[in-house]
């Protein structure tokens, strides 16, 4: 058990606690907060968050403490409350709930109100993971999003695919689930398991003969010469307390180490006890001191049990939700508002967060106002583009419309991305809800405002001025998109002709650093 470590809370502190949902196949709204004043007539608080912050009323100072750990609804087996508030004749004193399962506890001091907050959590993530071409956001592409699941995963399909991610500027090309010999639930309709692996068979995890008659290594061949990285997915045996996680991690290293794949989806994760926890933990432990820290792992946090956003800040992506036009759960505004949500406590760079083939199953969302078929596909992507953005999609099914639209937008965000994910990302504006103007403000260590990248969704006004939350260039140059914007006052002032159009600037001057 963890020893708590109680902390004092000045009166009359504002509290606000944040909860994130890492279970999206079943929810909409990922993140959500609610914010409290402490007053004597309670005298005793029990917080169920991975992260609250205290702030002290009229100053904007405060601190966030952060529990690195699974959502208190994984952690069936710890009793106690993430955090228990006591109001006694001192004043009020905070105590950390004990954990079956060893886990750090960080405090962030910060100032600056809400935008100083974010920065300081921000810059607390950036620290433990630096950025790192390459492995770090990157446009990772993966078919299933268009629904054919392993139907079409095979050699030809897959080199195709190959070529297509090249042309476009793709990076790294993702095999999901199918690629393996072994048969999944998602993969077979009788017979496919989603435990059990290695019980079921000692080749499971060895490529589908069928399918890759010559094995993995034609497809790396290929990849190589077009410059495009591959990935795979996979899924550690969550059997017997992860009683196999040691054979799991040999053959993820086995695999980086033959064929040089450095981004591996971990999906099908059940942590339903505190040794599934430890030893899933020292799965990614090995992964990561083998590799010298270049695997990197996106962690499915869609269902069942898994880490969440807060269990393994570093070394990991968290691939935060699977959403298709097929099933009509895919809306553009809902993936922007679930970014511009995170992005308040999590730096993007931590987040795989799609764009979708919008041109597919438009008949689908007959009639709908919000429908993916209304935007550009140059907007698809500056929605995602601050984050490590998913093409989640057959690249060998888009229009040559699509394409043409995407392409150059893609190259641009090649050349400025470190500055995105070497420095803090600051939600502008409205929450996204498909009406309003949103956005979002790179902040360098200077506290300027480096980039500005801002959406007008549906709203019906042309014009907006959007409060900044740091220092303002004089000027900002115009990079993508449409529109015109100017600085007054240290408020940007923005004119986007149409709906459902963004613009994308950065300032026009050597700003200072910190």
């Amino acid at each position: 058990m963890n020893p708590p470590k109680t902390f004092n809370i000045p009166p009359h502190a504002i509290v606000m606690e944040y909860h994130y949902v890492d279970k999206s196949d079943e929810h909409g709204e990922i993140a959500w907060g609610r914010s409290l004043q402490l007053h004597p007539s309670e005298k005793r608080l029990e917080l169920r968050a991975n992260l609250v912050a205290f702030e002290q009323p009229g100053t904007g100072r405060g601190f966030v403490w952060v529990r690195l750990a699974p959502t208190a609804r994984v952690r069936t087996w710890d009793a106690e409350p993430a955090l228990t508030l006591v109001s006694g004749p001192d004043g009020w004193m905070a105590t950390p709930g004990a954990t079956a399962v060893s886990c750090e506890e960080v405090t962030l001091a910060y100032e600056g109100g809400a935008s100083g907050r974010t920065r300081a959590l921000q810059r607390w993530q950036r620290g433990l993971q630096p950025y790192k071409p390459g492995r770090d956001g990157v446009l990772l592409s993966n078919t299933w999003g268009d629904r054919s699941r392993a139907d079409r995963i095979c050699e030809i399909f897959i080199i195709t695919e190959i070529d297509r991610a090249s042309e476009l500027g793709v990076e790294v090309i993702q095999l999901d689930d199918g690629w393996q010999k072994g048969r999944t639930i998602n993969t077979i309709q009788e017979g496919g398991i989603w435990s059990g692996f290695w019980a079921a068979a000692p080749d499971y995890w060895t490529p589908d003969p069928e399918r890759f008659p010559r094995g993995l290594e034609p497809v790396m061949v290929h990849a190589r010469r077009r410059g495009v990285g591959v990935g795979l997915w996979y899924a550690p045996d969550s059997s017997d307390d992860f009683a196999n996680w040691e054979k799991d991690a040999a053959m993820l290293i086995d695999l980086w180490q033959r064929h040089g794949v450095r981004h591996f989806k971990l999906d099908g994760v059940k942590l339903l006890s505190p040794s599934c926890e430890r030893r899933f933990r020292a799965l990614l432990d090995r992964l990561r001191d083998a590799s010298d820290g270049d695997i990197i792992a996106d962690l499915d946090t869609t269902a069942e049990a898994r880490l969440g956003f807060w269990g393994r800040p570093a070394g990991a992506a968290i691939f935060v939700e699977n959403r298709y036009t097929d099933w009509r759960n895919y809306y553009p505004h809902s993936t922007l508002r679930a970014l511009w949500t995170l992005a308040q406590t999590i730096h993007p760079m931590r987040l795989r967060m799609e764009f979708l083939n919008a041109e597919r199953n438009d008949a689908l969302y007959a009639g709908d106002p919000l429908r993916p078929a209304l935007y550009q596909a140059d907007y698809l992507f500056a929605s995602v583009m601050l984050a490590s953005p998913l093409a989640w999609f057959e690249n060998t099914g888009l229009s040559p419309c699509f394409i043409t639209t995407l392409k150059p937008l893609v190259a641009l965000w090649k050349q400025w991305r470190p500055e995105f994910y070497d420095n803090d990302v600051l939600p502008l504006g409205a929450p996204p809800d498909g009406y309003s103007w949103t956005g979002f403000a790179v902040i360098n260590g200077g506290g300027y405002a480096l980039h500005l990248l801002i959406f007008r969704e549906g709203a019906t006004s042309d014009r907006q001025t959007i409060d900044l939350p740091a220092v303002a260039a004089s000027q900002y140059k115009l990079l993508a998109g449409q529109g015109e914007a100017r600085i007054e006052n240290g408020r940007l002032h923005v004119h986007l002709p149409s709906p459902r159009t963004f613009c994308w600037l950065r300032a026009d001057a050597r700003l200072p650093e910190e």
